[in-house]
């Protein structure tokens, strides 16, 4: 994530592979992992492809995918003319998935909070189909903001800026209207800090830890906040 580039190239064995997959069985597949079930098909394929979208971290597994015009790719990719994104699977047991949307939760605390203003990146829902089920399942994908096509944006989270354990709970809402003041020196973006703390009081995340705020800085050295991410109904860490 972000712009920062390690030796020997690790993504160099996972661009031979960037290919147009299902997602439906990619999450298949990402249930198989969770519930240790052996994978189905493509084994090496598959676990090389989990492991682009693990530096993206959190609770849920993720897959780096990329458009270009419709079409859809999965794998880590930089190249001109495609748009990058993150797609969440479900880590819930295939049994509960058909009765718990969290993507399309997710995709709806998304909408809410473009309409109260906060600034979050593009996303889309991506429907697949359930074994059980009628109505198809939804999958979150979110635009990735630290990618601009072929540039690499720079990101710092604020449990990384102020070198804190974000599961420790030491970082106050009040650590992160100072930090976000001396970094962007712009009155709007406290503006943007105070919205998503009220939105996430307001829709239950319980999830709003210092990992999850983020800042961006441009070739220019300087810096903005990051778009709200990870906005969704959440019982927190661990739960």
């Amino acid at each position: 994530m972000g712009a920062l580039s390690y030796f020997p190239d690790a993504d160099s064995e996972q661009q031979k592979i960037l290919q147009a997959v299902s997602l439906a069985g990619m999450d298949r597949e990402a249930s198989c992992i969770l519930e240790g079930k052996p994978i189905q098909e493509k084994t090496e394929e598959i676990l090389t492809l989990f492991e682009a979208g693990c530096s993206a971290g959190g609770a849920k597994p993720k897959v780096l995918a990329s458009f270009q015009g419709d079409t859809l790719r999965i794998g880590p990719q930089i190249s001109s003319g495609r748009e990058d994104w993150i797609i969440k699977l479900s880590n819930i047991p295939t049994a509960d998935k058909d009765s718990k949307q969290e993507g399309r939760m997710e995709y709806a605390c998304s909408l809410m909070a473009r309409a109260a203003k906060i600034e979050v990146p593009p996303s889309r829902l991506f429907e697949i189909d359930s074994p059980k089920e009628k109505m198809k399942r939804g999958l979150f994908g979110t635009h990735r903001f630290d990618r601009d096509r072929t540039e690499k944006i720079h990101i710092h989270s604020l449990a990384a800026l102020l070198q804190k354990d974000f599961r420790t709970c030491e970082i106050s809402c009040e650590d992160l209207a100072s930090v976000t003041l001396k970094l962007t020196r712009d009155f709007s973006q406290l503006e943007q800090v105070l919205r998503r703390l009220v939105f996430n009081v307001a829709v239950g995340n319980y999830d709003d830890h210092a990992k999850n705020h983020s800042f961006l800085m441009k070739t220019s050295g300087e810096w903005k906040s990051a778009p709200a991410f990870d906005l969704t109904l959440s019982a927190g860490m661990n739960k």
